[in-house]
């Protein structure tokens, strides 16, 4: 029997197409049929990346599950450390940007992830945290817009971005609501935040967000999305849960193809066509919908009608080249095998060997930083000035010393990669 290490070690890519497969396998080879918190996770999550690849505003809410007063995930037929998740996707982003120095700036994102999860855990009843994840405007100028739409699964075209608001209820759960916005537009994101600094829920947040795009370019906005008529889009959540048969249909065949334990190259061939399959009937309904055409309907036994449907989809969107974007990964229609690979190690988070000017303790990090801390002394410097020199009462911690070390990092790849750009536009 498959181990929980071994399972673990397959998924070490941020974006595993085979992620629930392999859920379904553990318990099925570990219980004998898949349980029902497994279920519900994988329902969730391929639900969620479903509904991110439909070019519609999407709102959801989730409320994390608790146990002993922390926050946990099922994970191969246990209640984990949410935290643990975090500091595990943050060692895969940094093995990644590793391997490839493009990825640099996921690892900050992933290190400022698991610095809101401590936030989130820490609140107390009736208390909310609002935080907003940007689209990376910076970086997809200088990788480009292939590189960030297909390899990172951003979407260029809409600048898609998102708010966030994690509450505490005063009964105790931790609440999870998340809204999509496009445009990018940094004085819309600053109006969102300071709507929600002072305790605006997280439709207040949007309300300020297209607020500030219609004061700056006019017109009506929605979730950053300017509207064509009086009535807003439909929120993709409120679109997957009317067709909520394709996720079925989904669900389903992944099972099926879980159970094949086919090669590893096979099943993911396999997940990919049925995953972009669904996506690409989906949005086909939705488009006949626009049209003012009923969709089929299906019953419990609807599989046989809906393989067809999705078939025909699937070869219809591979034809037109369309992508389907979700959270980490994207999909086309091609069989061809993810190209994502990683290190073993990530060796150059801590950067050079120093010494602290006020202690002299060896220290690891950029020594042209504007940005430095010691450990020993707890000396610190921030934007070339000194505001401490050791006799800080709260000591930094360790999570705070790997944000500024790796972003002092990136900061320099894309400076080169900024300088290399610029040299071959003088070249031309």
């Amino acid at each position: 029997m498959e181990t929980v290490q071994k399972a673990e070690l397959k998924a070490e890519k941020s974006f595993d197409v085979l992620a629930s497969v392999r859920l379904f396998q553990y318990d099925l080879m570990d219980f004998g049929a898949i349980r029902p918190e497994t279920r519900q996770r994988v329902y969730d999550e391929e639900a969620s990346y479903i509904a991110e690849g439909v070019n519609r505003p999407l709102h959801t809410e989730f409320t994390l599950h608790q146990q002993d007063g922390q926050l946990v995930y099922f994970h191969l037929g246990q209640w984990r450390s949410y935290i643990g998740s975090l500091a595990n996707n943050l060692l895969i982003a940094q093995r990644e940007a590793e391997a490839d120095g493009r990825r640099g700036f996921m690892a900050e994102r992933a290190a400022s992830d698991l610095e809101i999860g401590y936030q989130i855990t820490a609140l107390q009843p009736g208390e909310k945290l609002a935080f907003k994840s940007e689209f990376p405007q910076a970086e997809c100028d200088i990788y480009g817009e292939d590189f960030m739409s297909k390899e990172l699964a951003f979407q260029p075209a809409r600048k898609m971005g998102f708010l966030y608001e994690a509450e505490k209820t005063p009964d105790g759960r931790t609440i999870l609501r998340s809204q999509t916005v496009d445009g990018n537009d940094p004085e819309a994101y600053a109006a969102a935040m300071e709507s929600g600094s002072r305790g605006g829920s997280i439709d207040d947040m949007r309300e300020a967000y297209d607020a500030a795009m219609q004061s700056k370019y006019g017109g009506e906005f929605f979730a950053g999305r300017r509207l064509e008529g009086s009535v807003p889009e439909e929120n993709a959540w409120s679109a997957i849960a009317r067709h909520h048969y394709l996720i079925d249909y989904l669900m389903e065949q992944t099972e099926v193809i879980a159970r094949q334990n086919l090669p590893d190259e096979a099943a993911e061939a396999a997940k990919k066509r049925l995953t972009y399959g669904v996506w690409a009937r989906l949005k086909e309904t939705l488009d006949e919908e626009s049209l003012g055409i009923a969709p089929a309907e299906y019953g419990n036994t609807g599989g046989d009608s809906i393989q067809p449907q999705i078939e025909a989809a699937y070869q219809l969107a591979a034809a037109r080249g369309e992508t389907l974007f979700g959270c980490g990964g994207a999909i086309t229609g091609e069989n061809a095998a993810m190209q994502a690979t990683t290190k073993d190690i990530f060796e150059s988070i801590f950067g050079k060997k120093m010494s602290c000017p006020f202690c002299g303790t060896t220290q690891y990090g950029d020594p042209c930083s504007p940005n430095q801390f010691c450990k020993a002394c707890e000396a610190k410097v921030e934007n070339g000035k000194v505001v401490s020199t050791g006799r800080r009462q709260i000591r930094k911690g360790f999570f705070e010393v790997i944000v500024e070390e790796f972003s002092a990092w990136n900061r320099k790849y894309k400076l080169e990669q900024e300088q290399k750009k610029e040299k071959l536009q003088n070249k031309a």
